[in-house]
């Protein structure tokens, strides 16, 4: 390895020592605020190594030639700031989770280590070129999230039971993460078969390659299952439902960016005529998850399940512009942007019910405990106010101008279904985020508790900021917009 390539990993290579001081150091002395610090600094000073060590307008290739296993270039230099950020918030929500949590805090310095770990992953995705270094970056950040899908949660009152959820969403997480697992080596066994290269620029131009595409087939399958589209969503609202809320948090926004990240590399490196016949199986996957995904959201009375089949439909907005990969550069920059709105949003729309409803009970997760929440907490009423109506696409919010790439990138590739499908899916996700929004403003009921205090909610209130400032003046982050 050369020296240029070792500065090239420096931020991975930062963010897996992070890792293992972390682990001996709660090996020795258990102290979760002191490992909190530790993996926060760490994840910091990766930060740090990702722009002292970005390449510019160039790219560094890791591996190369025998092996081009990572490319380090814009678009990871994007991603990796985006994770990064991501995953020191959702420490800080996990730092609040135990806080509020004590009877959950037995351990509490493993929940760091793995979210550390599964930070590695998703940085390793960012910058995969190659499917050993996909599979690798997929079970990293997998295998990390399915234990803290499985981390206690419930108030000290129903702890047993609800503890009992946590476990069984764990278990399902982990059968069904098995599952896409296998399929995604199946179909690069396949493709490896007929190109005797594991690179993603190796698979062959030959049309009506039935084994291409097959095996395209179900390693678009195994990545359909690991961003629960439709119809491989079936585990997405139980799991969010039991697992604790920060840990929820990171499996829809972490995982979910990195796993688009990858596809949308591996799609932009494909033949064209390989991406025009994977694009049917893309069209239906994109419209039948955002037509389902809100029709499913309609009835829900569980915040979280209502948020998980709100997810559902976000990755269908999202496949829209990765279908449009190799169109043109618009592709990736609306990827690219979306991911960092639907991040910005979701979170921020996480932080709000880890403050408001964890700790409450079972019943703390209904849409009920949200009445009268403007007249309760005026302003983290109205920061969650603003979050569902950048979930839903209004003007003057981050998801507006979201909203606004998928449909310059779905109509720069001529994708007119799929752009209709993202109109027929807001319209309706419109009612059920208004349905939240109206509880809030409803009086509100006698012996509700206002939720936390400023310590509880800063997040919240810089997250809120950052989508209303950002939608208004976006001119920041799309001068930041990657090319591929």
């Amino acid at each position: 390895m050369t020296t240029a390539e070792l500065a090239a990993l420096s931020p991975l290579v930062a963010t897996a020592l992070t890792a293992l001081v972390a682990m001996l150091l709660a090996a020795f002395r258990r102290n979760h605020r002191l490992v909190f610090w530790v993996c926060q600094l760490g994840l910091l000073a990766a930060l740090a190594a990702v722009h002292a060590c970005a390449p510019g307008a160039g790219t560094s290739v890791v591996g190369a030639p025998a092996a081009p296993l990572l490319r380090i270039d814009n678009f990871f230099v994007f991603f990796a700031t985006l994770f990064l950020l991501l995953a020191m918030a959702v420490a800080v929500m996990l730092a609040q989770y135990f806080r509020r949590r004590p009877e959950c805090r037995d351990g509490a310095e493993e929940a760091y280590i793995l979210l550390v770990v599964a930070a590695l992953g998703a940085l390793v995705l960012a910058a995969a070129d190659h499917f050993a270094s996909l599979f690798i970056g997929v079970e990293l950040m997998g295998l990390a999230s399915i234990v803290l899908v499985a981390w206690p949660s419930g108030a000290a009152r129903d702890m047993d039971r609800l503890q009992g959820r946590s476990l069984e969403a764990g278990l399902r997480y982990l059968i069904l993460s098995a599952a896409a697992s296998a399929l995604l080596l199946f179909g690069i066994a396949i493709l490896y078969l007929q190109s005797g290269s594991l690179a993603f620029a190796a698979i062959p131009p030959r049309q009506g390659d039935y084994l291409i595409l097959l095996g395209t087939g179900l390693f678009l399958a195994g990545m359909a299952f690991k961003l629960s589209v439709v119809p491989f969503h079936l585990w997405t609202a139980d799991v969010y439902q039991g697992a604790p809320t920060p840990v929820t948090a990171l499996i829809a926004t972490l995982t979910k960016g990195a796993l688009i990240a990858v596809l949308l590399r591996f799609l932009a490196a494909m033949p064209p005529v390989q991406t025009q016949a994977a694009l049917p199986a893309l069209v239906v996957l994109a419209s039948l998850s955002m037509v389902v995904g809100n029709l499913l959201a309609l009835r829900q009375e569980n915040i979280k399940r209502l948020l998980a089949y709100s997810s559902i439909a976000h990755m269908g907005y999202l496949l829209v512009p990765v279908m449009a990969a190799g169109s043109g550069q618009l592709s990736a920059q609306a990827v690219a942007f979306y991911v960092a709105a639907y991040t910005i949003t979701t979170l921020g729309a996480f932080s709000v019910v880890n403050g408001v409803s964890e700790g409450a009970g079972s019943d703390g997760y209904q849409v009920s405990r949200y009445r009268g929440l403007l007249w309760r907490a005026p302003w983290l009423g109205a920061s969650f106010m603003l979050i569902l109506l950048s979930l839903a696409g209004i003007p003057l919010t981050l998801g507006f101008v979201g909203k606004f790439y998928i449909f310059a990138a779905g109509a720069d590739a001529r994708l007119w279904l799929p752009v209709a499908m993202v109109v027929v899916g807001s319209v309706i996700g419109l009612y059920y985020y208004l349905r939240i929004i109206l509880a809030m403003a409803q009086s509100p009921e006698g012996g509700e508790e206002t939720p936390g205090g400023w310590r509880e909610r800063w997040l919240s209130y810089g997250l809120t900021a950052l989508l209303v400032v950002l939608g208004i003046y976006p001119a920041p982050l799309v001068d930041w917009l990657p090319v591929l």
